[in-house]
């Protein structure tokens, strides 16, 4: 499971990069932005904190809350 968390993390600070850094390259090169490829970025990132909390609440069960304090709940706060 911490692998899978871990996983789930890796492609979340991947997909993050990405639309950060088409948006910022979008501002100083002066093109628009690409909205659909926005979404489709923003939509993934979304897919992936969804993911992160199901992994984190199959750990919290498996592991209970005095050891996994905070994990689900930070999550929330994303």
């Amino acid at each position: 499971m911490a692998n899978s968390l871990l996983t789930e993390h890796l492609k979340l600070s991947d997909h993050s990069y990405r639309l950060f850094k088409q948006i910022t390259d979008e501002i100083l090169l002066g093109k628009s932005a690409n909205q659909s490829i926005v979404r489709n970025k923003r939509a993934k990132i979304a897919e992936t904190l969804s993911r992160i909390r199901e992994l984190e609440v199959a750990q919290r069960l498996a592991l209970g809350p005095e050891r996994t304090k905070g994990s689900v709940e930070d999550t929330d706060n994303l």
